[in-house]
């Protein structure tokens, strides 16, 4: 049967992966010409080097009225090291055709850049260009130069989302984000800023960001005034602050958030939504409003436990991620995850549970602990602290890392003792405990050291291993049995309920079930192979 050209250019365009569309391409010279435009139309085009711009300025310039409005987003943040650095001549035919292609693709919505980790984008034309794209909605500067303040003020479009790393040798202030971002005061959603500092001075000439709904504040080096986050951004649903503040005495917090709380009995955010921060800035924030969904790392354990319960009983949040990183000299009677969550008050509100748990261990003696000893600790641990919370959904994330210095018959051992453990158990008692509870999800990932031996001579290189399972309770109540899940339905309500890890431990897991897989799968064979 043949196909005509229009049913060929639905399955071209149907097609999700660039090289996919690329293969396809080559069926027909008549079909080439639309396979290059969907091609060009997959976000994001990701330019590594000057010769990459060269091999699109060829695309696109062989018709660039056909092809250029096809181009919806760049990331130019990637860099592949080129020694020698390139001539002065190259380079200025280089910078040429950017612009030229900056000029051609009216339709660009979405831009990454590493200003500093890319030759060609210093050029000024280059970054005037860019200022004169009307059509940009997303940016995202992963590098700049000290001068970007004063470029970033000459962009004509109208952005939605701005990204912007830290100033080299210096930081942001209210002053200058309402100077460099004036422009962008209404139009505004999502803002993400490395090294923020708020003041406690007063503030007569800030502009309020209407629209910034989502801000991300990282590299901080101070607890964040909300006298001045709340002046500059009113209206938040969702706020994310990465603050290192390791050398701070006590009292610092304690002052800061009594600040904090007095400032919210004149303004709050009516809106806030999500939350996602360390332990100790949640408590230094002093956020007086209900939060429904918290992210909170809590590591050091048990060093803010105190203060995470407080947290927790003021934010009462229905959605919790909680991250610990237990420490294999703590582990004994698992005192780090204890006294977390309060016995009575607003943590009853609390419905989804997710409890991501990484642990180091060294099985550096005999008498090192196997994988059971570990991961019954823990569930043990959460059976006594969460039998009063009223929990529907609960996913448990054990990660083991094994020290490189481990005693490669340890490891073995330690490796043994994971090929026959049993999640089901655990999951028994878990649901008898909290009787509230409606989707049960556990895990655990091992990652090896790469030096040791295996017993049949296989040498492990960073091997990793996982193993997850999900159930349902099959009548409305804790009794068992309940209704194991597959990985994609479970994997579907994971995402669903807003029960996922962050994007790097989601990858990490995944990646480690299918090394477990594809090494059951080789053993399988093997096995198969000595019996033939």
């Amino acid at each position: 049967m043949l196909l005509n050209f229009d049913v060929l250019g639905l399955i071209c365009s149907s097609l999700t992966e660039r090289p996919d569309v690329l293969s396809f391409s080559v069926t027909c010279s008549t079909l080439h010409p639309l396979a290059v435009e969907v091609a060009l139309s997959m976000d994001p085009i990701v330019i590594y080097s000057e010769h990459t711009v060269q091999k699109l300025h060829a695309v696109v310039f062989a018709d660039p009225a056909r092809r250029a409005p096809h181009i919806h987003a760049l990331d130019v943040s990637a860099r592949v090291s080129s020694l020698p650095i390139p001539s002065r001549e190259f380079m200025a035919v280089i910078t040429g055709q950017f612009v030229a292609l900056l000029e051609h693709t009216t339709t660009l919505r979405w831009l990454q850049l590493a200003i500093n980790e890319q030759y060609f984008l210093r050029d000024p034309s280059v970054l005037s260009a860019i200022a004169r794209l009307r059509g940009l909605r997303t940016l995202s500067l992963r590098s700049i130069h000290s001068d970007a303040p004063s470029w970033i003020r000459t962009i004509q479009s109208s952005l939605r989302t701005l990204s912007i790393a830290d100033l080299p040798g210096g930081f942001w202030t209210p002053a200058s984000v309402t100077t460099c971002m004036a422009r962008f005061a209404s139009t505004l959603e999502h803002l993400a800023l490395a090294k923020l500092r708020t003041v406690r001075q007063p503030l007569p000439h800030i502009i309020p960001f209407t629209a910034v709904l989502s801000l991300v504040l990282d590299k901080m080096r101070e607890l964040p005034e909300l006298e001045c986050l709340m002046r500059l951004f009113p209206n938040l649903v969702t706020l994310s602050c990465d603050a290192r503040l390791d050398g701070y005495a006590d009292q610092y917090f304690i002052n800061t958030r009594e600040r904090n709380l007095e400032v919210q009995e004149r303004r709050s955010w009516r809106y806030l939504d999500w939350v996602a921060c360390r332990t100790e800035t949640l408590y230094g924030l002093g956020l007086k409003c209900p939060v429904r969904h918290l992210v909170i790392d809590n590591s050091p354990a048990r060093l803010w436990n105190d203060l995470l319960a407080d947290s927790l009983f003021q934010n009462a949040p229905v959605h919790l991620r909680l991250s610990m990183n237990v420490q294999e000299f703590a582990l004994e009677g698992t005192t780090q995850l204890q006294e977390i969550f309060p016995r009575e008050g607003s943590i009853s509100h609390l419905s989804h549970l997710v409890l991501f748990v990484p642990y180091d261990t060294s099985l550096l003696s005999a008498q090192g602990r196997t994988l059971q000893d570990i991961w019954y600790l823990l569930v043990e641990t959460l059976l006594s602290e969460s039998q009063h919370l009223r929990l529907t959904h609960l996913r448990l994330v054990l990660r083991i890392a094994v020290s490189p210095n481990a005693l490669d018959e340890h490891v073995a051992q330690f490796q043994d003792s994971a090929s026959v453990l049993d999640l089901d158990p655990s999951a028994m008692s878990l649901t008898h405990a909290v009787q509230s509870l409606r989707y049960l999800f556990l895990a655990l990932g091992v990652l090896f050291p790469g030096h040791y031996w295996h017993a049949d001579g296989r040498f492990a290189e960073g091997e990793r291993w996982a193993l997850s399972k999900a159930w349902k309770s099959s009548n409305g109540v804790g009794d068992w049995p309940w209704q194991e899940l597959s990985r994609g339905l479970s994997q579907h309500i994971i995402n669903e309920e807003e029960s996922t890890l962050s994007e790097e431990d989601e990858a990490w897991l995944r990646s480690s079930e299918r090394s477990r897989a594809q090494g059951s799968g080789s053993q399988s064979r093997a096995a198969n192979d000595a019996e033939r």
